[in-house]
């Protein structure tokens, strides 16, 4: 196994105990592959996935994430499995998957409907409630975007929960449905709105970290779920953000950056005149460094020719734009 990871990266360490081995099926998604420098974990066509370098997040069409029976669905980074489960749950109920999408390699939607909008008194009538779950993965992060939007002719309350689990399987485990046991998994609850989940075994250190980048007042967590309780008039529309660090470090705690879906990129088309006051500035700092650098015993002839050089460039630079 050492032989097949990539060099600079730290092992797994030997689990504490190995149950007995679940058979390993070769089947249409387990077949024989040669060796290489990593697992290969196998797509199918019930799953999505979107990646960034060595992060990447397989899940199930309706966006849950679930690993029962083997399954090779969940948010991976550095050859380690952080999330296993994922579960959105709307008045402790299931949500209808409507549509889920790719919209590039690093950033999926989900669309979800509650048919039936339940309450303690009873289900809502002509009521309806929808999910919007968008995800961005980046650099051992993944950036989790949730909207609800309840349709009714009266104010609805919702409670939203989300189901999640840790497992910290190696991805070699995963691939060959192999279960180790990790008995020091911890969780910890910190207000406002942090989730750490850890897994230590001697120096090797892995972290699930989930902040709720607009933490609501009353979010709690309790068994095993977050819960937002929500309150909506009709056609109103609530969000919340999440993000996953994914780290292999007891003490780091990156900074919480803006949501990804509120800063879109410009197109290239977009601002031109921005861009080009951008390569100005870039070419005078060059050219300034230039005169600088050869000022002493430097003719004024090859002073107008880097002028002259300068200026071509930025004529070049405003025509392609």
């Amino acid at each position: 196994m050492a032989s097949e990871r990539k060099a600079g990266q730290v092992p797994h360490p030997e689990p504490e105990a190995t149950s007995a081995a679940m058979p390993v099926i070769l089947g249409p998604d387990l077949r024989r592959r040669p060796r290489g420098t990593g697992a290969i974990l196998t797509r199918t066509l019930s799953t999505l996935a979107i990646n960034h370098g060595v992060t990447f997040l397989v899940a199930s069409l309706d966006g849950g994430i679930g690993s029962d029976g083997g399954a090779e669905q969940g948010l991976y980074s550095d050859d380690t499995r952080f999330l296993s489960h994922h579960e959105l749950l709307l008045n402790g109920r299931p949500l209808h998957t409507i549509a889920s999408t790719r919209l590039n390699f690093r950033h999926a939607r989900w669309t979800l409907i509650a048919h039936e909008v339940g309450s303690v008194a009873g289900d809502v009538p002509d009521a309806s409630a929808t999910v919007v779950l968008d995800r961005v993965i980046s650099d051992r992060r993944l950036h989790e975007d949730l909207r609800v939007r309840a349709y009714a002719q009266r104010p609805v309350s919702l409670l939203l929960s989300i189901d999640l689990g840790c497992d910290f399987a190696d991805v070699f485990e995963v691939r060959t449905r192999r279960w180790q046991r990790r008995s020091t998994v911890t969780t910890l609850w910190q207000t406002p709105g942090q989730l750490d989940t850890r897994y230590t075994h001697q120096d090797f250190v892995r972290r699930c970290l989930v902040r709720a980048t607009r933490c609501p007042s009353d979010l709690a967590y309790a068994n095993g779920a977050l819960r937002f309780p929500i309150d909506l008039e009709p056609g109103q529309e609530w969000r919340v953000c999440l993000q996953y660090d994914l780290l292999s470090s007891l003490t780091s705690k990156p900074r919480l950056p803006a949501c990804p879906l509120m800063s879109p990129v410009v197109p290239r088309r977009v601002g031109a005149g921005g861009r080009r006051a951008v390569v100005r500035h870039r070419v005078r700092a060059r050219l300034d460094h230039r005169l600088a650098a050869g000022a002493a015993g430097a003719s004024p002839v090859r002073h107008r020719h880097a002028a002259e050089a300068g200026a071509v460039a930025v004529r070049r630079r405003r025509s392609r734009a």
